[in-house]
C-alpha cells in the first residue's frame, strides 16, 4: 500500500512589474530551495496588478516606462 504524502499549497499574487513583488519571489525561491520537503510544496501563481487605474500595455513597456529607461529594463 503506498502513502500519500502531504502537500503545502502556496498562492502567491504579486505584479510582474512590481520591483519589490521581483525581490519577493526570488527570496521566496531561495528559501524554497533549502526547504527539505520543497516537492512536497505546490505553488500557485495568481496576477494582481498595484495600479490598476494604469492601461495595459505589453510587459516590456510596462518595465521600460515603470524604470525609466531601456538600460534599466534589460
Amino acid at each position: 500500500m503506498q502513502t500519500l504524502k502531504p502537500t503545502l499549497t502556496i498562492d502567491i499574487w504579486s505584479d510582474l512589474v512590481c520591483p519589490w513583488c521581483w525581490i519577493a519571489k526570488k527570496r521566496f525561491e531561495q528559501g524554497l530551495n533549502r526547504f527539505e520537503f520543497r516537492d512536497q510544496v505546490v505553488i500557485r501563481h495568481h496576477s494582481y496588478r498595484l495600479a490598476g487605474g494604469t492601461p495595459a500595455m505589453p510587459f516590456k513597456d510596462a518595465i521600460v516606462k515603470k524604470l525609466g529607461s531601456q538600460h534599466s529594463a534589460d
